[in-house]
């Protein structure tokens, strides 16, 4: 028999441990009367994550270093502040206690604060803010082409210089990236030049820009990066940015999202396709670029330019 439609009531999955525990509806349901699964009930435990605790206030990078792969790291409530640039290029889950309790802040000097290159790389349930830099590509997070995920984070007071035509962006998307139940707000772009004119080529934006890998790869097999269930809103600059020679994924896909209220309008654009659903866009331009095509829209998706 197979189990398809109910809880199998593992020992711990949080942790790794898929062992089936006492009451699983997969002990003795075996057409061969034995148990479902590839843990038979009282197995010992194969895989457990290792789980790192981080007081606050700790020195972060020190602590994602001495991890092992594949750990979930725990951020305590509290600050944490950033130095430099930390790069994530291996499995690892940094989750703090909450969006409003964990704090991740930029020391006030000109630096990237997180990038991930690995699609087992995630940053979750916490506030990542007070970033500035110029000319900086994911200036609080950019999510490289190996992938990543953020997922109940909010991105605010961030601050990006725009002097040249180099992408630049509070948070960026490349190929495999995810983005989900954020809160990206509060952001700002500058586009003066060194001289003080406004800087006429604008490739940015305040909220979340779709950008190539660090290795320029546009074409990735299968890339499609998402943004899901997400709100950005009250930016200084355009909220959501991707043009033809800066987002040549195979397939954007925004989904259950709310992208309003930015002072420059909420532009979405993508090469080759983009999918839209069940998402209200206001202001700005929602179109595929370089001639590509729009995918869908569905009924249910709101928009007004």
């Amino acid at each position: 028999g197979n189990i398809e439609t109910w809880d199998p009531k593992f020992v711990n999955p949080r942790l790794g441990d898929y062992r089936i525990a006492a009451g699983s509806p997969c002990i003795g349901a075996a057409s061969d009367g034995g148990d479902i699964g590839c843990f038979a009930y009282g197995a010992e435990a194969d895989v457990v994550v290792p789980v790192v605790e981080v007081a606050a206030g700790a020195d972060l990078e020190a602590a994602l270093t001495a991890a092992p792969d594949g750990a979930e790291v725990r951020l305590a409530a509290g600050e944490f502040v950033l130095s430099r640039e930390i790069l994530v290029d291996r499995p690892l889950r940094i989750v703090g206690a909450g969006r409003d309790k964990t704090v991740v802040r930029s020391d006030g000097k000109e630096h990237r604060m997180f990038r991930l290159y690995h699609f087992r790389a995630s940053l979750e349930s916490m506030t990542i803010c007070d970033a500035v830099g110029t000319n900086v590509i994911g200036l609080a997070v950019f999510l490289d082409e190996g992938g990543g995920l953020v997922r109940d984070c909010r991105v605010t007071n961030c601050r990006s210089s725009y002097t040249s035509q180099i992408c630049t962006s509070t948070l960026s998307l490349s190929t495999f990236g995810v983005i989900q139940d954020a809160v990206i707000d509060g952001n700002e772009i500058s586009m003066l030049s060194k001289e003080g004119k406004v800087v006429e080529s604008f490739y940015g934006a305040a909220g979340v820009a779709i950008y190539k890998g660090s290795t320029g790869d546009y074409y990735t097999k299968g890339a499609s990066p998402h943004l899901y269930r997400s709100l950005i809103v009250r930016n200084r600059g355009t909220a959501f940015f991707g043009n033809n020679s800066w987002a040549m994924t195979p397939m954007l896909q925004i989904k259950n999202c709310t992208i309003t209220d930015n002072d420059f309008g909420s532009g979405v654009t993508s090469s080759r396709y983009l999918e839209i659903r069940n998402s209200i866009i206001q202001g700005g331009y929602a179109l595929p670029a370089r001639g590509a095509q729009l995918f869908s829209v569905t009924d249910d998706t709101s928009w007004r330019t």
